[in-house]
């Protein structure tokens, strides 16, 4: 999904419109074989968890009818976590705040118990997704937002994408069950011509596995992350902040990747 985009007064529009374009199918590509491996990957690990599992003698069933009661309690308190009001922040270049210049998002529900995007928003800079599986099932989103960045000078690029997150993290699988959930702050800066993304990330959270429990809680933490890129003088490139959120749950197991993120400063300079 893109919103509405913002074009530099004097710029070449219909130039700047090719890119954008360019641009986000480019995103949309790599979370789509993201997506695809994850829920490969994490298939495996739910049948080969559940394999060792039956070696060890107990049931499924048995398992399950065990645990319910304390999957309900958890789910219950991990949904009932509701962000707290964020004042956005606001400046002026060279360090970039909200509004940028144009949102992305991009989500792939499968059919999990919530699956639904945090108003990717480029006058805001809020991104983000909530998806929550207690019925089996993976998903997978990325949302971001960014701005034009005409390159005045020859050298070399360095960015670092700030955000503010709130949010929660859920594992919760028992001995027949395979959980993962995954959260991470991306920047990527992508040049016109020739057409070329560089991409660089940092985990808010992460965590899966057979046998394994956690709840991380975020309270508008702050992260960061940074890229040093080269840059030719007179090329215009497109600099975003994004979030990629991933859960899956197989068998005995829950997950949850809830994150509301306000990405700014985004701050870049050339030497």
């Amino acid at each position: 999904m893109a919103g509405k985009v913002l074009f530099p007064e004097g710029a070449d529009r219909q130039l700047l419109r090719r890119f954008h374009t360019r641009s986000v199918a480019e995103l949309e590509k790599r979370n789509k074989e993201a997506h695809t491996l994850f829920l490969r990957e994490s298939a495996i690990k739910a049948r080969t968890g559940a394999k060792l599992a039956e070696s060890f003698g107990p049931k499924q069933r048995d398992m399950e009818k065990a645990l319910t009661a304390e999957r309900r309690r958890l789910r219950e308190y991990v949904r009932g976590a509701k962000p707290t009001r964020f004042q956005t922040l606001k400046a002026h270049n060279p360090v970039r705040y909200a509004p940028f210049d144009f949102p992305w998002s991009y989500i792939n529900c499968g059919g999990i118990s919530y699956c639904s995007l945090h108003n990717p928003n480029a006058s805001s800079g809020e991104i983000g997704a909530d998806l929550g599986i207690f019925n089996g099932g993976g998903a997978s989103s990325g949302s971001a937002v960014g701005f034009w960045h005409y390159a005045q000078q020859s050298g070399t690029l360095y960015t670092t994408v700030q955000a503010s997150v709130w949010g929660r993290g859920y594992v919760f699988s028992g001995l027949f069950g395979y959980a993962s959930a995954w959260c991470a702050l991306r920047v990527y800066v992508q040049r016109y011509s020739p057409f070329t993304t560089w991409s660089a990330s940092t985990d808010i959270y992460n965590n899966w596995g057979v046998l394994e429990f956690d709840i991380r809680t975020f309270n508008w933490e702050t992260r960061s992350v940074s890229i040093a890129i080269p840059v030719v003088a007179g090329n215009w490139y497109a600099i975003w902040g994004a979030a990629y959120q991933s859960a899956y749950a197989g068998g005995v197991a829950d997950s949850v990747s809830n994150f509301d993120i306000y990405i700014g400063p985004i701050s870049y300079f050339t030497i």
